[in-house]
């Protein structure tokens, strides 16, 4: 088969978009018997739809030669500190012709040529996209679990008891100071991530503010048809999260939720126990280059995979 390596362009963004829904919901359904995606294909749009906001230009594509069919995508993401890898899918029937090594060898040789480290978050139930990141140099810096909530119609009883009177809705603002927290905590940063989260309807961004103004965390929700989730979120502590978690709920209430969360974070996993969350999967931050060890608590995302 003959490929072609290039970038994707406005007019492939439906195509793109059915590539996402395809090829992710097919290795859920063969694996765990369910699918990722239960929207119609066009409800991913809100992938390279993001991804072109942020990061235009930067998505590698894969095409045959023969049928000029769009068979492959990896998005990129640079930052000032990394440059992140987004969702990396290809066709269904050609997962085992090394379109994906074709195009994750182009973003290695981008992050070289730029001098930054590659990070991605990839399933550790996935043995194929785990050894196709390791062979290219990713190590495996950081564990989180995928943690399934359902939230009901009035969330109000599961916060009840959690004080979230210093917890609002962020403004534009609030993002320099939102960037130099996360910067602080885990090396990434990402300004215009947070602008984009505030400005556009399907996020939602909180603060969590001291007595004394100081920022102890922030957190976007992801309210679409495509994707339900809390985070990401950065904080100095366990309990900011709770609060940021808690304050989060009605934004998705009806709706299964998403949160990716560490292990090691166990004030937190024991709040969405508490909740009837359940453990999904497992992922893995995966990192090519330097790696400083974050401090305060994380939750991580797949929207954008920026991190």
């Amino acid at each position: 088969m003959g490929i072609t390596l290039g970038r994707l362009q406005t007019e492939q963004f439906d195509q793109a978009a059915a590539l996402i829904h395809a090829s992710t919901n097919a290795w859920y359904l063969k694996n765990t018997g369910r699918v990722a995606f239960g929207c119609e294909p066009s409800g991913c749009r809100l992938f390279p739809d993001t991804y072109h906001a942020l990061d235009a230009g930067q998505c590698i594509t894969a095409t045959d030669d023969a049928t000029g069919k769009l068979i492959g995508t990896c998005y990129l993401h640079p930052r000032e500190t990394h440059i992140g890898v987004g969702i990396v899918n290809t066709a269904p029937d050609v997962a085992t012709a090394g379109v994906a090594s074709l195009m994750l060898r182009e973003a290695c040789a981008i992050a070289d040529a730029s001098g930054l480290p590659l990070r991605l978050v990839s399933s550790a139930s996935n043995m194929d996209s785990y050894s196709l990141y390791h062979r290219q140099g990713f190590v495996a810096r950081q564990v989180f679990q995928d943690m399934l909530l359902h939230v009901p119609e009035d969330p109000a009883r599961l916060s009840s008891g959690i004080d979230t009177s210093g917890v609002r809705l962020a403004s534009i603002t609030d993002v320099p100071a939102i960037a130099v927290l996360e910067r602080d905590l885990t090396g990434s940063y990402r300004p215009a991530d947070w602008s984009h989260f505030i400005q556009v309807d399907h996020f939602t961004v909180f603060v969590d503010i001291a007595a004394d103004g100081t920022l102890r965390g922030a957190i976007n929700v992801t309210n679409h048809a495509a994707n339900c989730t809390l985070g990401p979120a950065h904080a100095r502590d366990e309990a900011s999260v709770c609060r940021l978690l808690a304050a989060a709920l009605p934004v998705v209430a009806g709706r299964k939720a998403l949160v990716l969360v560490s292990p090691a974070a166990t004030t937190v996993t024991q709040l969405l126990y508490g909740w009837k969350a359940r453990n999904s999967d497992i992922h893995l931050l995966q990192v090519r280059g330097s790696y400083t060890s974050p401090t305060g608590v994380q939750l991580m995302t797949f929207l954008p995979e920026s991190a």
